[in-house]
Protein backbone atom coordinates (compact mmCIF):
# COMPACT_ATOMS: atom_id res chain seq x y z
CA UNK A 1 0.00 0.00 0.00
CA UNK A 2 2.82 2.38 0.85
CA UNK A 3 4.61 1.61 -2.44
CA UNK A 4 1.46 2.40 -4.44
CA UNK A 5 1.06 5.70 -2.59
CA UNK A 6 4.71 6.60 -3.24
CA UNK A 7 4.32 5.85 -6.95
CA UNK A 8 1.21 8.05 -7.16
CA UNK A 9 2.93 10.93 -5.39
CA UNK A 10 6.00 10.60 -7.61
CA UNK A 11 3.79 10.53 -10.71
CA UNK A 12 1.95 13.66 -9.55
CA UNK A 13 5.23 15.51 -8.91
CA UNK A 14 6.57 14.41 -12.30
CA UNK A 15 3.38 15.58 -14.05
CA UNK A 16 3.48 19.00 -12.35
CA UNK A 17 7.17 19.37 -13.19
CA UNK A 18 6.52 18.59 -16.86
CA UNK A 19 3.73 21.20 -16.97
CA UNK A 20 6.13 23.85 -15.67
CA UNK A 21 8.81 22.82 -18.15
CA UNK A 22 6.31 23.01 -21.02
CA UNK A 23 5.10 26.43 -19.87
CA UNK A 24 8.67 27.75 -19.64
CA UNK A 25 9.40 26.37 -23.12
CA UNK A 26 6.36 28.11 -24.62
CA UNK A 27 7.12 31.41 -22.89
CA UNK A 28 10.77 31.44 -23.98
CA UNK A 29 9.79 30.56 -27.56
CA UNK A 30 7.30 33.43 -27.75
CA UNK A 31 9.81 35.82 -26.16
CA UNK A 32 12.54 34.80 -28.61
CA UNK A 33 10.20 35.25 -31.59
CA UNK A 34 9.23 38.72 -30.34
CA UNK A 35 12.87 39.74 -29.86
CA UNK A 36 13.72 38.58 -33.38
CA UNK A 37 10.74 40.51 -34.78
CA UNK A 38 11.59 43.76 -33.01
CA UNK A 39 15.33 43.77 -33.75
CA UNK A 40 16.51 46.64 -35.93
CA UNK A 41 17.64 45.88 -39.47
CA UNK A 42 21.24 47.02 -39.89
CA UNK A 43 23.36 47.44 -43.00
CA UNK A 44 27.14 47.73 -43.19
CA UNK A 45 28.50 50.51 -45.37
CA UNK A 46 31.69 50.35 -47.44
CA UNK A 47 33.75 52.02 -44.71
CA UNK A 48 32.59 49.51 -42.05
CA UNK A 49 29.97 51.61 -40.24
CA UNK A 50 26.58 50.14 -39.39
CA UNK A 51 23.54 52.06 -40.60
CA UNK A 52 19.99 51.37 -39.49
CA UNK A 53 17.70 50.42 -42.38
CA UNK A 54 14.67 49.77 -40.18
CA UNK A 55 14.47 51.06 -36.59
CA UNK A 56 13.52 48.97 -33.57
CA UNK A 57 9.84 48.11 -33.43
CA UNK A 58 7.61 48.49 -30.37
CA UNK A 59 4.97 46.14 -29.00
CA UNK A 60 2.22 48.54 -30.10
CA UNK A 61 3.39 48.08 -33.71
CA UNK A 62 1.88 44.60 -33.66
CA UNK A 63 -1.63 46.07 -33.69
CA UNK A 64 -0.94 48.91 -36.09
CA UNK A 65 -2.59 48.80 -39.50
CA UNK A 66 -0.24 49.53 -42.35
CA UNK A 67 -1.50 51.07 -45.58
Amino acid sequence: MVAILEVRVFHQIKTNFMKYVALILVVTTVWTAYELWRAPLMEETDDGRLVTKRPTRKLSDLWKKYK
